[in-house]
C-alpha cells in the first residue's frame, strides 16, 4: 500500500467522521507526500476546530477559496475530494497517522542532510561548518518529541504506574552516594531532569561532581550492568582526569603523582584506582563544545552501548550556542534549553556544572543562593534541580563541604554536609558538622573580642 493511498484513506476517514483525534491533529500538512493532500488535511483541521461541517462539498469550496485556481482545476479538486470519501477503505487512523508522520520526518531529515551538505563550503572553518550541519540535523532529530495533549486522567494513570514501579522497586533514581542528599531530592537523580551544580572557581564543585559520578558509576543498575555515563569535559585533559581518578578512587597523592615523586602507597593507590576504573562505563568527550555536538555524541553512545544513564557537562561556561547570538546571556539561554531538551529526548538526567559569580565573596554569609548563578537567569528557570557547593578551605570547618539543595521541582530545600577525604567527598553526619561549626563560631567570637 503506497503512502499516497494511506493519506487518501486517512483524509476520507476524517471527512466522513468529522473527528480530529490528538494523534491526527499533531500531524503537519508538509508531512503529506502529496501537496494537495496536505492542503486538504489543513482545511479539514480548520473546519473541525471551528465546529463546521467537513462534508466533501464544504471541504472542496473552502479549499478552492483558500487556494484559487482556474475552473478546470477547481472541478478536478472537487471530484478528488468526493472520491476521498467515496473510495476510502477501512482505516486504522492511529497507525496511518503514525506512518504519515514517519514518512514526513524521513523526508525532512533527508532535506536537512542535503541542506547541510550544500552549506559545508560556505563556512570559514571546519568547526563552523560542522556546527551548522549538526544544527540542521539536530533540529530534525528533536522533531515530534512533544508529548502532545494529556488529559488529567492520563496524568493520573501515569502517576499510578509510577507508584507501582516504586512499590515494586523497579524505578530507582541514580543514587548519589549521599543518603541525606538522595532523601532531599526524593530518591536520587531522575530521568529527563536538568540538574545544575554550581560553586565558586576552585570551590569544590568539580570534586563534588566527580565523587557523585564515581559513586553512580560503581553502583550496578541491575545484577550484571553498570551505568553508562557520558562526561563532556572541556576543562581538563586526559592526564589530569586520570590523576583525579587515581586520587579519588585509590587515595594516591595527586601532588606526588603529578611531580613523579611516587611512594609505595601512591603506587598502591594507582593500582587500586585502575582496578575500580575497569568496572566503570564512563566515557569522556573532550571535544564537543556545542549542545548539538553533545547530543550527537550521546546518541552515538546510546546506539553503540545499548543504553545511556547520565550526561555530565563540565562546565557551561566553556560551551557555546549552536546559533550566533548578540550576548552571552542569549547564548546561555540557548544552551540550557538545549540541554533540558536533550535530557527529555534521551530520557536521562543531565548534570550541568556552572560557575558562581564573584559577588558571593562580598557577603559575610557565603551560603549559595540563586542570585549567585553566573551568566543567565535561564539556568534557574530551566533547571529541575539546583545544587550549590560551598567548600571550606580554612579554620575549624576546613575539610568540610556544604551541599545545598536550593531549588527542586520535586524535592526539598536543605543542606547536606560532606567531608573531604583522599581527594573525594564522603558522607558526614549533621551532628558532626554542627559541632565543627559551633567551634568555628566560638573561635570567631573569641578572635573578635581579642581584636577589641
Amino acid at each position: 500500500m503506497t503512502i499516497q493511498s494511506r493519506e487518501q484513506d486517512l483524509l476520507g476517514w476524517m471527512m466522513a467522521r468529522g473527528e480530529l483525534p490528538e494523534h491526527v491533529a499533531s500531524l503537519k500538512p508538509e508531512w503529506f507526500s502529496d501537496r494537495l493532500n496536505g492542503y486538504i488535511f489543513s482545511i479539514v483541521c480548520q473546519l473541525s476546530v471551528a465546529g463546521s461541517f467537513t462534508d466533501p462539498s464544504t471541504v472542496a469550496d473552502t479549499l478552492n477559496a483558500a487556494h484559487p485556481a482556474n475552473e478546470h482545476e477547481q472541478d478536478r479538486r472537487r471530484e478528488y475530494v468526493w472520491n476521498l470519501v467515496n473510495n476510502a477503505a477501512v482505516c486504522n487512523h492511529k497507525y496511518t497517522a503514525k506512518v504519515v508522520a514517519e514518512n514526513g520526518k524521513r523526508v525532512e531529515m533527508r532535506n536537512a542532510l542535503l541542506m547541510a551538505a550544500n552549506e559545508m563550503m560556505e563556512h570559514d572553518s571546519y568547526e563552523d561548518a560542522l556546527s551548522a550541519a549538526l544544527g540542521h540535523v539536530d533540529s530534525r532529530a528533536t522533531e515530534g518529541m512533544e508529548r502532545g495533549l494529556l488529559t488529567i486522567s492520563d496524568i493520573a494513570k501515569i502517576g499510578l504506574d509510577f507508584i507501582d514501579s516504586r512499590l515494586d522497586n523497579k524505578f530507582q533514581g541514580l543514587k548519589t552516594g549521599f543518603d541525606d542528599l538522595d532523601d532531599l531530592i526524593f530518591g536520587g537523580f531522575r530521568h529527563s531532569e536538568l540538574i545544575t551544580i554550581f560553586g565558586p572557581p576552585k570551590g569544590g564543585k568539580t570534586t563534588a561532581v566527580t565523587t557523585i559520578v564515581e559513586n553512580i558509576a560503581l553502583t550496578k543498575v541491575d545484577e550484571n550492568t553498570y551505568p553508562v555515563i557520558l562526561v563532556v569535559s572541556r576543562e581538563m585533559g586526559e592526564s589530569q582526569l586520570a590523576v583525579r581518578h587515581y586520587a579519588s578512587l585509590g587515595g594516591a597523592n595527586a601532588r606526588n603523582v603529578l611531580t613523579g615523586h611516587m611512594r609505595d602507597e601512591d603506587w598502591n593507590g594507582v593500582s587500586a584506582a585502575v582496578s575500580r576504573m575497569a568496572d566503570m562505563n564512563i566515557i569522556y568527550d573532550l571535544d564537543s563544545n556545542t549542545p548539538s555536538q553533545i547530543a550527537m555524541k550521546a546518541a552515538q553512545i546510546k546506539r553503540s552501548r545499548g543504553r545511556l544513564d547520565l550526561i555530565v557537562v563540565d562546565h557551561i561556561g566553556l560551551i557555546t550556542s549552536d546559533r550566533q547570538r548578540r550576548s552571552r546571556i542569549e547564548e546561555v539561554t540557548d544552551i540550557t534549553w538545549s540541554l533540558k531538551t536533550l535530557a527529555k529526548r534521551m530520557n536521562v538526567p543531565v548534570v550541568m556544572i556552572a560557575q558562581q559569580n564573584r559577588k558571593y565573596a562580598d557577603r559575610k554569609d557565603r551560603t549559595p543562593v540563586m542570585a549567585d548563578l553566573a551568566e543567565s537567569s535561564s539556568i534557574e528557570k530551566d533547571s529541575d534541580l539546583l545544587i550549590g557547593v560551598l567548600a571550606h578551605r580554612d579554620g575549624d570547618l576546613r575539610g568540610y563541604t556544604e551541599i545545598h539543595v536550593i531549588g527542586a521541582r520535586l524535592g526539598e530545600i536543605g543542606m547536606v554536609p560532606a567531608k573531604f577525604h583522599h581527594n573525594r567527598l564522603i558522607p558526614c553526619s549533621q551532628a558532626e558538622f554542627a559541632a565543627a561549626r559551633s567551634m568555628s563560631e566560638q573561635d570567631d567570637q573569641t578572635h573578635g573580642k581579642g581584636l577589641r
